[in-house]
């Protein structure tokens, strides 16, 4: 069956139909990256501040040498730890990727050693140190 419109109607109409699709994809990537800044911008700040809670709460704990308190506030810090790595801007998320891989193997190895008063204090300096990057993100998302 032959065509009514003439070919080079045909292939405009195919060349815009694909620069339709680019533009589409193009929008879709600035609307998620909005998205992604508008949650930052508010989540950031209540993730840095769960963060001290827990820190504070940790810091207790190991002083109290209390290893069930230890573990459930190990394993509370993890999961916010999780949420932050996922708003974080590319940059910031590798220390606390690493934090998280360093808790990982310490689960896997044994969980005792998190407990025990060097792990447990190792952590807590890994807590300070994702607190200190959630600042900076918060810093740098305020400013953009």
């Amino acid at each position: 069956m032959e065509s009514v419109l003439p070919q080079w109607l045909q292939d405009v109409e195919t060349t815009l139909s694909l620069i339709g699709f680019v533009l589409t994809y193009v929008v879709f990537q600035a609307v998620r990256e909005v998205r992604l800044s508008f949650q930052r911008r508010t989540r950031l700040p209540e993730i840095r501040r769960d963060l001290v809670k827990f820190a504070s709460s940790l810091s207790t704990a190991l002083a109290a040498s209390d290893k069930e308190s230890v573990k459930i506030e190990v394993r509370a810090a993890t999961a916010i730890l999780k949420t932050a790595r996922r708003l974080l801007p590319k940059d910031d998320k590798s220390e606390v990727t690493a934090i998280l891989r360093r808790i990982d193997i310490a689960k896997r190895k044994n969980h005792a050693r998190l407990a025990a008063s060097n792990g447990g204090w190792d952590f807590y300096s890994d807590i300070l140190l994702s607190i200190r990057v959630l600042e900076q993100a918060i810093k740098n998302v305020r400013w953009a």
